[in-house]
């Protein structure tokens, strides 16, 4: 019944007109976002960009919300945000559709993700790529492509704004990858921001907990699988044992 109050509200033939006020049709779109997996939410959401919204930040909201569905049609229409050039207050558009690509757990968003964090961007799309590169090792196991995030982040560190710097220091515990080690260790100790000092320090203790919790789960596998193999010789000789007693 909420799905169907919210596509109702959201596919008339005008939702500009239907409902002139930005924050609730912002409000809609949010919700839409809400329903993972349900394509009628995503058709809703890829009608509403196709005719556009005079609002830049409803704009910006819809993609965010057509990332959350995970639609495999989305990729496509959020990786526009690099071939065309929305502009938009604060690059409000352009920065939805990061967060969106973020959402959508697709490695072929990485790449984009990297690339939003060129000095040619504003800070908060640079901060948004720099949360969703955090999300790498959730989307992909493959470790050159996690290196290569890694190596994506790090570059990013020179950014002028805290917050991406910040966010940064975030992204490389949650890859938890040793090598982040040294990029945190200089934030903590060149970085002139005590803002951005105390989140590298932050990030240096949940790297060092996620690899302990790492290394405790990889020796529990180990235990586990020596246990199986045991238990496996031990079947076997007990079934050596029956058939010389038969």
């Amino acid at each position: 019944e909420a799905l169907a109050a919210l596509l109702g509200a959201a596919a008339s033939a005008d939702a500009q007109a239907a409902e002139p006020d930005a924050r609730v049709r912002r409000a809609i779109a949010q919700a839409l976002g809400r329903f993972e997996g349900e394509p009628r939410a995503a058709d809703v959401l890829l009608a509403w960009i196709a005719r556009g919204d005079r609002s830049y930040l409803v704009e910006g909201e819809l993609r965010r919300s057509l990332g959350k569905t995970h639609d495999a049609r989305a990729f496509d229409v959020l990786a526009r945000c690099f071939t065309e050039d929305p502009v938009s207050w604060g690059e409000s558009v352009r920065q939805g559709a990061v967060d969106g690509l973020a959402s959508l757990r697709d490695a072929r968003a990485l790449p984009l993700l990297a690339r939003a964090l060129g000095p040619e961007h504003g800070p908060m799309v640079r901060r948004s790529a720099m949360v969703g590169l955090g999300k790498a090792r959730a989307i992909t196991a493959d470790e050159p492509v996690l290196v290569e995030v890694r190596e994506a982040i790090v570059r990013g560190l020179d950014a002028f704004d805290p917050g991406v710097r910040s966010a940064g220091a975030r992204s490389l515990a949650a890859l938890r990858d040793p090598a982040s080690s040294g990029p945190l260790a200089r934030l903590v100790e060149r970085d002139l921001d005590g803002r951005v000092r105390r989140v590298a320090r932050e990030a240096q203790r949940d790297l060092r907990d996620r690899l302990a919790k790492g290394r405790e789960s990889s020796a529990l596998k180990d235990e586990v699988e020596k246990l199986q193999k045991e238990l496996r010789e031990l079947r076997d000789r007990l079934t050596a044992l029956e058939a010389k007693k038969a």
